[in-house]
């Protein structure tokens, strides 16, 4: 019996896809370009401590909050992981979102948990997407305290406060079975029942928002350690570092949100920061968040061929 050939879009969406990427990274590089040519030598004051620091930090947040959340999740569905195991099923298959298509991320999460926890690819899929869901609410729970600093028209605050409401009562456990449940029916699987309340999903998305808060002050202070930035930014900053990162992790379509990350992030800045400044923190904030997925899924990926 052959393997079925992986899903794979159409060729015409295909190319529509790498033309929206090539030209969104064309578009983000000429701006970047342009407001980094008047940044000087005086302006870049790196200090070696307060990166460090901030990347260390960085490294010990993300691993708790990445492996922490989906060691609940699995737990949820009835798989309980050990913590190695735990962190390895959070950080190795996340790189995959850094290849074109994004879905390798979700697919690498649902084989390496059948491997390693003996997990069912049903449920697996359904960590995904409780995954998807949690990351995006936290995210918004996380920003929503920041708005009272943040530099935004009062039509997006009101647009992200509502995006938060919808994103909390979208946890509700129905919404995650029925339609998973639907399609399984469909193959003739076993329907999957969602061992976790919904007061507990707020409650793990409080927690996620927490350490999301905590990631994005570590990356603050990454930008503290290489320019002088004006007084009273920091929250702004956190806010469009954290926006940012949501709207690179929702465009599928380029790997690892590149292009729409820094657009979002060079539009959020535009209001509270010079232009020069705004655009060498774009450029640290995509250095600083891939250097933490790198380190933390190579190491775990080395362990798990240790284990092997």
């Amino acid at each position: 019996m052959t393997e079925p050939a992986p899903l794979r879009l159409p060729r015409w969406a295909r190319l529509l896809e790498a033309a929206v990427v090539f030209g969104t990274v064309v578009w983000v590089a000429w701006v970047l370009v342009e407001q980094l040519r008047a940044l000087s030598a005086e302006d870049l004051r790196p200090s070696l401590p307060l990166l460090a620091l901030s990347l260390l930090g960085g490294l010990a947040v993300v691993a708790a909050f990445h492996g922490g959340l989906l060691w609940l999740d699995f737990r949820a569905v009835g798989h309980t992981l050990d913590a190695p195991t735990a962190l390895v099923l959070a950080n190795v298959p996340r790189m995959g979102k850094y290849l074109p298509g994004r879905f390798q991320a979700a697919l690498g999460l649902v084989w390496l948990a059948r491997r390693l926890a003996n997990v069912p690819a049903a449920k697996g899929a359904l960590v995904s997407l409780l995954l998807l869901a949690q990351g995006v609410a936290a995210v918004l729970l996380a920003v929503a305290p920041l708005l009272v600093w943040v530099v935004l028209p009062v039509g997006w605050r009101l647009a992200l406060v509502l995006a938060l409401g919808v994103a909390l009562v979208c946890l509700h456990p129905a919404l995650f079975e029925w339609p998973l449940n639907v399609v399984l029916r469909r193959l003739g699987l076993e329907r999957l029942t969602l061992r976790l309340a919904w007061h507990h999903h707020l409650l793990i998305v409080a927690a996620a928002a927490a350490l999301n808060l905590a990631k994005a002050f570590l990356f603050v202070l990454c930008a503290h350690g290489l320019l002088d930035l004006p007084a009273g930014v920091a929250a702004h900053v956190a806010a469009s570092f954290l926006l940012s990162a949501l709207a690179g992790f929702l465009a599928f379509f380029a790997p690892g949100g590149i292009g729409v990350q820094e657009g979002a992030m060079l539009l959020l800045l535009a209001p509270a920061l010079p232009p020069e400044q705004a655009a060498v923190i774009t450029l640290a904030a995509r250095a600083w968040s891939t250097l933490l997925d790198l380190l933390l899924g190579m190491s775990n990926l080395g362990w798990l061929r240790t284990r092997s």
